[in-house]
């Protein structure tokens, strides 16, 4: 039986499989996905200082630094191109006083390497989390294989880190209390040629469509700009609309490939608890 049970192999889920196998605790971690992100799908791509300070404690941030980016600052700009302010990283208060920027794919894969290093983590991936239950003696989870077959595995504590829209927190009853802000926002990453810099980003303040441009893997840019109301999410999030998009605000870059494009909404949300008995939420699943 293992100590600890993980549904969710993200990055939260991986990092928290890391922490505690280097303690000795034995993890096993349940992801419904066979495989890491996919390369071209960036998603989350922003090491925070704080998280490079864990990843320093933990003794394994050499190989995010050699695979990321560092970014040195943000670079707020008129819509005509004036400087309006350049928010510089280099006073904040850490060894690490930069943004490290890399695709998730390359956090999941780095983390999941260190993951199994500890000799106390096992990972099943292709797995879904079908019920979560629990007694006073532990958790218990079921759960279907890729090819259907139904499972049960027992451990002594659970942690659910399965994301926003996962089931964790429906099937705890814990209900999330969210402040919609009234706005969507969307990225696209492209592959580019360009002589901007890419430690900087470039943010332009422009009250019809504010947006950005910033590097997060060698010659991989992202492009975040507001969807005004009335837009259709589908409809600006194209190849096509993206990369029009991108061309119209940046037009001194070449666009060598398309990678991936996604809308949300933009809000808060927090859980009324992150415990249930022997059950816990972190990550998005949390907040």
């Amino acid at each position: 039986m293992s100590q600890v049970i993980i549904v969710g192999g993200g990055p939260v889920g991986l990092m928290g499989a890391v922490i505690l196998g280097q303690k000795g605790i034995k993890v096993t971690l349940i992801e419904a996905r066979d495989a890491v992100t996919s390369k071209d799908e960036s998603r989350a791509i922003v090491w925070m200082p704080r998280a490079l300070e864990l990843l320093g404690h933990l003794g394994i941030s050499e190989p995010f630094l050699a695979a990321g980016i560092r970014r040195a600052e943000h670079l707020f700009l008129s819509p005509g191109g004036k400087t309006l302010l350049t928010l510089a990283f280099d006073k904040v208060p850490s060894s690490y006083n930069f943004t490290l920027q890399m695709p998730q794919h390359d956090s999941e894969h780095l983390l999941e390497v260190q993951a199994l290093k500890t000799g106390n983590v096992t990972v099943l991936r292709g797995c879904k989390a079908e019920t979560l239950s629990q007694t006073e003696m532990g958790v218990v989870v079921t759960y279907t294989d890729a090819s259907g077959m139904s499972h049960h595995i027992q451990g002594e504590w659970g942690i659910g880190a399965d994301g926003t829209h996962g089931v964790c927190r429906e099937m705890l009853d814990i209900p999330m209390r969210w402040n919609d802000y009234g706005t969507d926002s969307a990225v696209a990453d492209f592959e580019l040629k360009t002589d901007r810099d890419p430690t900087t980003s470039h943010i332009v303040l422009d009250p019809s469509r504010p947006h950005g441009l910033f590097a997060f893997a060698p010659g991989r840019w992202r492009l975040i700009y507001r969807l005004n109301k009335g837009e259709d999410r589908k409809a600006l999030t194209t190849e096509g609309a993206a990369t029009t998009m991108l061309k119209r605000y940046y037009p001194d870059v070449t666009v060598t490939g398309f990678l991936w494009a996604s809308a949300f909404r933009l809000g808060q949300g927090n859980d009324e608890h992150y415990r249930a008995g022997r059950w816990f939420l972190m990550g998005d699943a949390a907040h």
